[in-house]
């Protein structure tokens, strides 16, 4: 039985108009990864739209306005991406960039000074009220922001401190790569997988090299390096870790982390099973049922449009549970 594919792009109503939705696309791409703060939506409109006939688009699409984004099969949609028009393109096809709901926050200008500054609460008067906060239960420091735009300021606990940030739902994350809470979408590797990359490798096989770096409680930072030497090099960030030897056996136990019998890279799915960033991906093969495991969604791309309707994903590495120590 074969499944038709459906999209709905909604536009809520705002003090120009009423509530509309177009239902007839040329294309749809949603781009998401815990590494960027504003996760991205493009949306092609094909040549003819009714409402775009008896008013010119200019006047019912424009930059700042809301967009809602489901797609799905057979009439069951699922909610992609939520946010705001960022462009409208004046072109035929009309083009519609979008950012998602960060993206008018990250506009506001932010000035704030902390010789320490617990990260949760930094982050709490960084999105105001609008928005859920889970974020590492850290302090670092000294931090300070004269006048910036907010989308600076966390892309400087980035660069500073290796915290990435990102919205999911209504909760920005702030140094947590995944959500601890979310349920694993079930990939048959046999069944629901079109194409991929992945590649199987042993944990002997694994070559690595882990700069690991701590921010200590002055403001101070040390740094160690474990692992080998002519391996991959991986970036591990603690906080609060005072002395060498300790971080050096903590960036060993994490190191190991990384070693495991299990899949690497990444494949491309269909529209359905749902996976969102962030997320945990249950990957099962009837064939091979001993390599079954649970990974990391690092990144997840979606397109929808005459090709049909992919969903690719980027493994980070399989799922364990963690104390949060460290941010990789």
């Amino acid at each position: 039985m074969t499944l038709a594919m459906c999209c709905h792009v909604e536009f809520p109503e705002n003090d120009r108009r009423p509530a509309m939705e177009l239902r007839q696309v040329a294309g749809v791409e949603v781009r998401s990864t815990v590494h960027n703060v504003c996760q991205e939506a493009t949306v092609k409109l094909p040549r003819n739209i009714e409402q775009f006939r008896r008013t010119p688009v200019k006047e019912l699409l424009r930059r700042g306005d809301a967009v809602v984004i489901r797609l799905g099969y057979g009439g069951d949609l699922r909610e992609e991406f939520r946010g705001f028009l960022t462009s409208v393109g004046a072109d035929v096809p009309i083009v519609l960039e979008c950012r998602d709901g960060l993206w008018k926050l990250l506009q506001q200008s932010f000035s704030a000074s902390y010789k320490a500054a617990h990260v949760p609460t930094m982050v709490k008067e960084l999105v105001g009220g609008a928005f859920q906060v889970v974020a590492m239960d850290a302090t670092v420091g000294p931090v300070r922001f004269a006048k910036v735009r907010k989308s600076e300021a966390f892309k400087a606990l980035t660069d500073s401190f290796g915290l990435v940030s990102y919205l999911k739902g209504d909760t920005v994350y702030c140094g947590v790569l995944f959500d601890t809470n979310a349920e694993a979408a079930v990939y048959d590797l046999e069944k629901n997988v079109r194409s991929s990359d992945l590649k199987y490798r042993l944990a002997d096989e694994v070559s690595l090299k882990v700069t690991a770096k701590s921010l200590k409680r002055d403001g101070s930072d040390i740094t160690v390096e474990v692992g080998d030497p002519d391996g991959e090099a991986r970036t591990l960030n603690y906080y609060g870790i005072n002395s060498k030897a300790e971080l050096e056996k903590l960036a060993k136990a994490d190191l190991e982390k990384f070693k495991y019998d299990g899949f690497e890279g990444g494949f491309k799915g269909f529209g359905i099973p749902w996976c969102r960033f962030g997320d945990k991906v249950d990957l099962r093969s009837s064939e091979r049922p001993e390599r079954n495991g649970l990974y990391l969604a690092e990144a997840v791309n979606v397109t929808f449009g005459p090709e049909g309707f992919v969903r690719e994903v980027k493994l980070a590495q399989q799922w364990a549970a963690t104390s949060g120590t460290a941010n990789g």
